[in-house]
């Protein structure tokens, strides 16, 4: 069975967190996504891995575009949290021919 998830914070589990953002145009047409999957761990020693998936699409050109993003948040004895971006596949770019 299909499940489909609308936009909002969903709870997974106790560590993970999944947050969906999507945007209509105003003919009701999706134009863009976001999937944000953040896991919190258990020993709270690792910190905060985020993985984000967006997507978008330009309905005038008919081009779409994906972005992936890879981050960690260090856990730090002060309970501070900085971002460090591991990684992002970048933006790609998918045109119909």
């Amino acid at each position: 069975m299909p499940t489909q998830l609308s936009s909002g914070v969903h709870r997974l589990t106790e560590t993970y967190t999944l947050t969906v953002t999507d945007s209509y145009d105003t003919d009701g047409h999706q134009t863009a996504l976001r999937l944000r999957l953040r896991e919190n761990k258990e020993d709270k020693q690792e910190g905060t891995w985020q993985t984000t998936l967006t997507s978008a699409v330009d309905r005038e050109s008919g081009a779409a575009y994906v972005g992936v993003d890879l981050e960690h948040y260090p856990a730090r004895a002060d309970g501070s949290s900085p971002r460090s971006r591991l990684g992002s596949c970048g933006n790609f770019s998918i045109t119909s021919p």
